[in-house]
């Protein structure tokens, strides 16, 4: 469209151009601002041009600044932002949307999710699953059937590989993680997670046997208490609390065993004495303790 524009100027100058000519050869007379026209368009237009260039220039150049201001300025905020931070915004936004059946919002939140780490969030999607709304109980069912799915496969393989090297602590100890993480997920119920559960024992006895770990002990004890075979799993404490006696595990491992068998007398005792004995609770169980020291 400019090019024609361009032309069609270039055509009007030309032709009158040519008629001042012609007026001029045949001697006839015309007023002399009529010459303006002829030799003060080109010079005109090349500063009219030259103005408009100039301007363009400028605000293409302000332009730029602008927008490479507001990228840095954005770049900036999204730094700001921690990746701990930005999933805390999802969990609270995605667990205020379901309790507010907001499910639009639920479900945009949930596609969000299944692209980062979804198993982070397992909690959300077992509560998503309860929701009314079709499709959300849809992405939420596929999501834990599919890491479930992952799981029996990781499971299976660990399986073959422990039953070829039965004496590997390596093997073993992966074998423990995945199982207990598969457990602790919930992934499977009743009769089926009471089995693996049993099979976990097992295999940490095994584990306990090659080498010796607190932790080991700690998670031998506590899925005792889950299958509630107590005299094993105060077998095990005792031996926790020869062994590291100053350490916060077998304290409440003893403290959950007493209230699993109603026995609120010997917990409070033991929870004095941990108080007697200045043993550290952490944070997460200090609450529980204070209580059953003042009972």
């Amino acid at each position: 469209m400019e090019i024609r524009f361009d032309l069609l100027i270039l055509g009007f100058h030309l032709l009158f151009c040519l008629i001042t000519y012609l007026f001029i050869r045949k001697k006839v007379a015309i007023p002399a601002y009529y010459l303006l026209f002829s030799c003060g368009l080109p010079v005109i237009g090349s500063l009219m041009l030259w103005i408009t260039v100039g301007t363009r220039q400028s605000d293409s150049d302000k332009l730029d600044i602008i927008e490479e201001a507001s990228e840095e300025k954005t770049a900036d905020n999204r730094d700001i932002i921690p990746n701990d931070e930005k999933e805390n915004n999802n969990l609270i936004s995605l667990e205020e949307a379901l309790l507010l059946k907001n499910s639009d919002v639920a479900r945009d939140i949930l596609l969000d999710i299944i692209g980062e780490n979804p198993e982070d969030f397992l909690d959300l999607f077992y509560l998503a699953r309860l929701n009314e709304d079709a499709e959300v109980v849809h992405y939420a069912t596929t999501v834990i059937a599919e890491l479930s799915r992952q799981y029996d496969l990781k499971i299976n393989q660990l399986e073959k590989t422990y039953a070829k090297n039965p004496d590997n602590l390596e093997v073993l100890t992966k074998y423990c993680t995945v199982l207990e993480n598969y457990l602790n997920n919930e992934f499977v119920t009743g009769q089926m997670a009471q089995a693996r559960r049993e099979e976990l024992v097992e295999l940490l006895e095994k584990k306990i046997q090659l080498k010796e770990n607190l932790a080991d002990f700690a998670s031998l004890a506590d899925n005792l208490l889950i299958l509630k075979q107590y005299k094993p799993a105060q077998t095990c404490i005792d031996y926790m609390m020869r062994k590291w006696p100053e350490d916060e595990n077998p304290w409440l491992l003893q403290l959950r065993l007493f209230l699993d068998m109603r026995q609120g007398h010997n917990a409070a005792v033991l929870a004095r004495k941990m108080k007697e004995e200045s043993i550290y609770i952490s944070a997460d169980n200090r609450a529980l303790v204070d209580f059953w020291q003042t009972v």
